[in-house]
C-alpha cells in the first residue's frame, strides 16, 4: 500500500478514537507557603521555594454522583506529577509522581446560599487510600501519602454546573487556590507533615489535536496521494 495513504488511513483512524474522549491537562504553577508539622519552614521562605505540576483528566469520565446536580465526582485520573524546586543548592528539589488510579476530582457547584459555592478539587492517595497512587521520596522522616489540588470560590460564579471544567477559572475570582503534599508516618498517630503552597497560575488544555485538525490532515494526505498517482 502506497506510503502516503498508509499514514492517511492511520490518521482517519486516529479521529475515531479521538472522538471517544479528549485527554485534559490541568498545568499548574505557585509558591510554597508554609510547611506543617516540622521545622523546615526555613526552606520555603528563603529563598521563596516554586511548585509546578500537571494533573490529566479524560473529558469524557462520568460523574459518579449523578444523584446530586450540584455536586460532581470524577474518576480516575491520568498520570501527573508535581515538582518543588528549594532553590537551594544543598537541598534537593522534591518530584512526587501519580499514576492517577487512586485520584479523583470533586466538582461543586453549590447555591453559596446554602452552602459554600464552588470549588474543585483534585485528590489523589490519601489516608483513606493507605497512600497509594502516588510515589516520591520521604519528607520529614514520613512517606508521601497525599496530594491535593483546591481552587474554591465562595460566591458561586466561577462554574455554571458540576461538569468537569475544560477551561481554567480566573484566579481573581477566587477566595483560595491552593495545592498541598501530605506525608504521614506510618503509625497513625503522628501528625502529618504538609507541603502547602499557593497557585499563582492554572491553565486547562486538551492534550492531543481537536477531530475536526486530524480530519483535514487525512483528507491532505490523500489528496497527496491522489496527485501524485495521478503524476506517475
Amino acid at each position: 500500500m502506497n506510503r502516503f495513504l498508509a499514514v492517511s488511513m492511520f490518521a482517519l483512524l486516529a479521529v475515531s478514537g479521538v472522538a471517544h474522549g479528549t485527554m485534559i491537562a490541568v498545568e499548574f504553577v505557585g509558591y510554597v507557603d508554609h510547611i506543617t508539622g516540622d521545622e523546615q519552614n526555613a526552606l520555603a521562605i528563603t529563598p521563596r521555594a516554586i511548585f509546578s505540576g500537571i494533573v490529566r483528566f479524560n473529558s469524557e469520565l462520568q460523574d459518579q454522583n449523578p444523584i446530586q446536580d450540584d455536586v460532581g465526582e470524577y474518576a480516575p485520573l491520568s498520570p501527573g506529577h508535581v515538582t518543588v524546586e528549594w532553590g537551594r543548592p544543598d537541598v534537593p528539589n522534591y518530584l512526587a509522581l501519580f499514576s492517577g488510579s487512586r485520584g479523583h476530582i470533586d466538582v461543586d457547584n453549590v447555591d453559596p446560599g446554602i452552602r459554600f459555592g464552588d470549588e474543585f478539587l483534585v485528590t489523589v492517595g490519601g489516608f483513606f487510600e493507605d497512600c497509594n497512587g502516588i510515589t516520591g521520596p520521604p519528607f520529614d522522616g514520613k512517606r508521601l501519602c497525599e496530594f491535593r489540588l483546591q481552587l474554591i470560590d465562595e460566591d458561586g460564579l466561577v462554574f455554571d454546573s458540576d461538569a468537569l471544567p475544560l477551561s481554567a477559572p480566573d484566579l481573581e475570582q477566587l477566595e483560595s487556590a491552593t495545592l498541598s503534599l501530605e506525608f504521614r508516618d506510618r503509625d497513625c498517630c503522628v501528625t502529618p507533615t504538609s507541603i502547602v503552597g499557593i497557585i499563582t497560575s492554572i491553565t486547562i488544555f486538551p492534550t492531543v489535536p481537536e477531530p475536526g485538525t486530524l480530519a483535514l490532515l487525512s483528507l491532505g494526505l490523500l489528496g497527496l496521494d491522489l496527485t501524485r498517482r495521478t503524476a506517475n
